[in-house]
């Protein structure tokens, strides 16, 4: 059995065992968010301008199980993929590698008025296993585009784990009528062996609601410090490395969404510094969400909730 083959059992093994490892007395479902991110979603650039560099596309989908009692406690469950390209146009030795990630995260959060706080861990494969290059040669197909150069320099084959933990807090909302406006700010945690880091991340959120109607605005100032990162240096234990990574990230994130019921959408725009020391350009990458259930969940913010490239 190849390599890739046993890598992307481990992260279907492991699927199947976090989802049934919550006990069957707490398995309501709460909540359940289908996230699609990529370039094309910059609205801001022109069709055919869209850059298809650095972080280029990620798909993922969330399913959260718990009680409805307060606070909340539930356990997620996120498997996702994502594709990076290198950033530079022409391929140089002072550029990040082509590298994909599919994987599964497990996490428990804690939800209430003024706290939350989520721990849990994740499990993936990179390289070929994670099967990122054969997702965007048919993207490409169907999107009509001729580019589709083969994946080198390339991140290997590695299985990845890994601990991640999140905790935030925000002051009581100033309410005007039927808005509301608040500030808070999370910290954020990931020791395993793609990602090693730090960060903080101060927020202001804003909301108006009528009803079964509520419209949401939220935005956020990441501080990240960095260890490791796989996806920009090359896997932990290949031996290779790729660029410097810069130990600094600095990155603003901006999301709106629409809630009606139990159904909502949510476009959000992420705009990210410089990730090694040779890179020549900062990236802006967007997506949309579409979730459904509790709303203390599927509004987390994307970066607590979800996998951060």
């Amino acid at each position: 059995m190849r390599h890739r083959d046993i890598a992307r059992q481990v992260v279907i093994a492991a699927s199947i065992a976090l989802v049934g490892a919550w006990p069957v007395s707490a398995q309501t479902l709460r909540s359940v968010q289908v996230r699609a991110d990529n370039d094309y979603f910059n609205l801001w650039d022109g069709f055919w301008d869209r850059p298809d560099r650095d972080y280029t596309h990620g798909t993922k989908l969330s399913l959260s199980f718990g009680s409805n009692e307060r606070p909340a406690r539930s356990f997620g469950v996120e498997l996702g993929q994502l594709i990076f390209n290198p950033t530079n146009s022409f391929l140089s030795d002072a550029n990040r590698p082509y590298a994909g990630w599919l994987y599964v995260t497990g996490i428990a959060y804690r939800l209430d008025d003024r706290r939350r706080v989520a721990v849990g861990g994740y499990v993936g494969t990179t390289g070929d296993a994670s099967l990122a290059e054969e997702t965007q040669r048919r993207f490409h197909e169907w999107a009509g585009r001729q580019n589709n150069p083969p994946w080198e320099p390339v991140v290997e084959d590695e299985v990845g784990v890994g601990l991640v933990g999140r905790i935030g807090w925000w002051a009581p909302p100033a309410e005007v009528g039927p808005a509301a406006l608040g500030i808070g700010v999370d910290l954020l945690g990931d020791v395993g062996t793609v990602r090693v880091e730090a960060g903080i991340a101060p927020n202001v959120e804003a909301n108006i609601r009528f009803g079964r109607f509520e419209l949401r605005a939220r935005a956020a100032s990441l501080l990240r410090l960095r260890a490791h990162d796989s996806f920009v240096e090359g896997s932990l234990f290949s031996g290779r490395s790729f660029v410097d990574l810069e130990p600094v990230l600095r990155e603003g994130a901006l999301e709106v969404g629409v809630r009606w019921g139990s159904f909502t959408i949510q476009y959000h725009v992420a705009a990210k510094g410089r990730e090694f020391s040779s890179q020549r350009h900062s990236h802006t990458y967007s997506g949309l969400a579409i979730g459904y259930g509790v709303a203390a969940e599927t509004w987390l913010p994307t970066y607590f909730r979800s996998w951060r490239p």
